[in-house]
């Protein structure tokens, strides 16, 4: 960030000033809140600077790129500083004619997409509460609307995502119980504990499905079902931090997953 200092303060002194001499009555109207002022003029010139930096990438791939221009894809991207627009040129190899679309492979941006910081945001907020609290919390946050079913989406998908990560994570370790014994870290004893708790499910069905014969076969009926989510720990005596497992997982599939992490 060192690097940046002096433009930095040269934008600080510039919008100090224009507060100081412009809108000194509206800020003494804002009080407590001119922190609040300062940050949406702040998210303001992030905004801009964000689309200039990648209109600027944009323009310089095209130049210097030996690819051909195969198309231009133009759509807003969500980021923490709220929309932006995007233009996404799409470059075609020469060689290969395989496509790509170099702002999207370096930055993430898609069309109608988001940042990766809103969706850790959306991510945290949305695995604590429901859907609805989660993006009333962010939008409250960063000053972005975000729809409930978007919100709902994302975090399955990130939930999946880790999911994959966990099961890789944990067949890793099982591999190393093959190993040598005199080539691992071997713990004397190890405690374990498992235990679990029941929640509330809804799925929608069909009402033919499930024989409610007072609605027609297609209406969609919501179901309610109690699972149990179950969690698992491992440590060595004397350790603070146990490592766990949690799922929504029959006794068996815990049972394993929880004899891997011992591992």
């Amino acid at each position: 960030m060192e690097e940046y200092n002096t433009q930095i303060e040269r934008a600080a002194i510039l919008i100090s000033d224009t507060l100081w001499t412009s809108r000194r009555s509206g800020m003494e109207t804002a009080g407590h809140r001119l922190d609040r002022l300062i940050l949406d003029l702040v998210r303001a010139v992030g905004r801009l600077a964000t689309e200039q930096v990648l209109g600027e990438f944009s323009q310089a791939h095209r130049i210097e790129s030996d690819d051909y221009l195969a198309g231009i894809d133009e759509g807003v991207f969500c980021t923490v500083l709220r929309e932006i627009s995007a233009v996404l040129p799409r470059s075609r190899d020469r060689t290969t004619r395989k496509q790509r679309t170099p702002l999207t492979d370096l930055f993430g941006v898609v069309r109608d997409g988001k940042s990766e910081a809103v969706r850790r945001a959306l991510t945290d907020f949305g695995c604590e509460r429901s859907y609805g609290d989660a993006v009333e919390q962010f939008e409250e946050h960063y000053g972005i609307e975000i729809g409930r079913t978007s919100a709902l989406r994302l975090v399955t998908a990130e939930g999946d995502r880790a999911v994959d990560f966990v099961d890789a994570k944990l067949d890793e370790l099982a591999s190393k119980y093959d190993a040598p014994a005199a080539t691992r870290d071997v713990a004397e004893e190890v405690f374990v504990e498992l235990d679990g708790s029941m929640h509330r499910t809804a799925t929608l069905q069909p009402a033919g499905c499930i024989g409610r014969s007072d609605l027609s076969r297609d209406k969609k009926v919501r179901v309610i079902e109690w699972k149990e989510i179950r969690v698992g720990l491992a440590y060595r005596s004397g350790e603070v931090s146990p490592s766990y497992v949690a799922a929504k997982a029959s006794y068996e599939q815990i049972r394993d997953q929880l004899f891997r992490v011992s591992v």
